[in-house]
């Protein structure tokens, strides 16, 4: 149903026009006296004039709710558009907090893919030997790594961690005819050795592909070896040595010596958590290349695959 607005004016007169007759009928019976319709008019004059002054209050009172609902539609019409500005910007809001920080991203993945902050395992391998050993052997290692620094603390592109290894080498047999000084003559040799190395390390891992598990690094640092040559007394330390053993330049002075020097190389880590299975999700697979170079000019390499947990 449509409501239309009340036109007060037209009520209000209508009003009076109902009220004069009851007015003229009730004033002529009372008033004989007086003239034809004077009484009725004077009443009539009056309530006229009372209901034109109640006809204005009451269009005061119109116009100043017109205008309180006029200031009340403006002040609510603020409301609305101060209620629906944050939310105009707010996807803008959350697109930006929705871009974390290349810190928080590096975080995030590392937390993803669980790359461990800390490290312990072990290498086995083939490794060369000093002195023109010709067999080569089997190489053994335990090793524990640090991270110290990484993307969540500015490093560009990848971790930098700390690495100390401990292992021992088992060269093959080289088989000599040698001359002993001792004897007179001429035998056949046995010639192996048997190293202890300790190497702390830096190693920088590049992250680039971390996503996909894969982890290369680039390491280096000192170490300090002990070998062990294992041959017949009689032929290590002679003086003047057999021909056979002065060229492998021997120390003349024990069979067995502690050397100084340096060591780096290259590597490459596998997450086994890419596989999907819960047991494996903190195991790593890797290979690992050293070059080692003692100050004496000995120089030698060590190839060993790597498998390791994340603490």
């Amino acid at each position: 149903m449509i409501r239309r607005p009340v036109n007060w004016r037209l009520v209000l007169f209508s009003c009076a026009l109902v009220a004069l007759p009851a007015s003229a009928a009730s004033a002529g019976p009372s008033a004989p006296d007086q003239g034809p319709g004077a009484p009725a008019d004077a009443a009539l004059s009056d309530r006229v004039s009372r209901l034109e002054a109640r006809l204005q209050e009451v269009e005061s009172e119109v116009e100043r709710l017109k205008h309180e609902k006029q200031e009340v539609q403006i002040e609510l019409d603020q409301q609305r558009a101060d209620a629906a500005a944050p939310k105009s910007r707010q996807p803008a809001a959350s697109l930006a907090s929705g871009r974390p920080s290349a810190m928080q991203s590096a975080a995030d993945d590392q937390s993803a893919l669980t790359i461990p902050s800390s490290a312990v395992g072990t290498r086995l391998g083939y490794q060369g030997f000093p002195f023109k050993q010709k067999e080569g052997g089997f190489f053994y290692s335990f090793f524990f790594d640090r991270r110290l620094r990484g993307e969540t603390e500015g490093l560009p592109f990848g971790d930098l961690d700390f690495e100390v290894a401990v292992g021992v080498g088992r060269s093959g047999t080289d088989h000599l005819e040698a001359t002993s000084l001792a004897l007179l003559q001429t035998v056949k040799v046995q010639y192996q050795q048997t190293m202890l190395s300790a190497m702390p390390s830096l190693k920088y891992y590049v992250n680039q592909w971390a996503p996909y598990g894969i982890r290369p690094y680039l390491v280096g640092g000192p170490g300090i070896w002990a070998d062990i040559i294992e041959s017949p007394p009689l032929f290590i330390g002679q003086t003047p040595p057999a021909s056979q053993f002065a060229s492998r330049k021997l120390p003349v002075d024990a069979s067995a010596g502690l050397f100084e020097g340096g060591q780096g190389g290259a590597g490459l880590d596998f997450s086994l958590a890419r596989t999907g299975v819960p047991i494996l999700e903190r195991l790593h697979v890797g290979f690992d290349y050293r070059y080692s170079a003692w100050t004496s000019g000995q120089r030698f390499s060590t190839y060993g695959l790597s498998l390791f947990t994340g603490l």
